[in-house]
């Protein structure tokens, strides 16, 4: 990977500007085919991650026991994903190209792979969107009480270390 000049390039445009190209986006698509196995053929990295799972975890006759995990962090990330992190990494990677500079013009981080909650704490933006297509979640058919989680639910700001749910005397 290290001959294809491409990937080099895009890596080193990363904090060159405030925002990432949809050019380089793609070329770090590319890469994470390559990264992953991938071949000349595999251009579009969400078909390409479909591929991989069915190749790891296909169906069979025989039911799969609770004792085995399936294990998604095996596969590439989907587009969305790495578009978020593409966008995380850019705005990393300025800050610290304008470290040098005493009054750095340097653009807010919502929108580039973060968000910012109601009570205005910064969390990381997995993806844009929803986390399962509507039909999904119709099929599911769940009741009022159930939730469906977003993208911006991984807030531990609940968290103190201590076990709500039981008291110790």
């Amino acid at each position: 990977m290290k001959s294809d000049q491409r990937f080099m390039e895009a890596f080193q445009r990363l904090g060159t500007a405030a925002e990432i190209t949809n050019g380089d986006i793609e070329i770090f698509e590319m890469f994470v085919i390559k990264l992953y196995g991938g071949k000349k053929r595999d251009t579009d990295l969400d078909s390409f991650r479909y591929s991989r799972f069915m190749v790891k975890f296909t169906p069979s006759d025989v039911l799969i026991s609770c004792d085995v995990g399936i294990d998604l962090a095996l596969l590439p990330p989907c587009k969305m994903s790495l578009n978020m992190h593409a966008k995380r990494a850019n705005y990393q990677a300025r800050l610290w190209r304008l470290a040098h500079e005493n009054i750095p013009d340097i653009p807010g981080p919502v929108s580039r792979g973060w968000a910012k909650t109601p009570d205005n704490k910064m969390v990381c933006q997995w993806f844009q969107g929803d986390c399962m297509p509507q039909d999904i979640i119709d099929l599911l058919d769940l009741d009022d009480n159930a939730t469906v989680l977003d993208n911006n639910d991984d807030d531990f700001s609940d968290y103190d270390g201590e076990d709500d749910d039981e008291q110790y005397v």
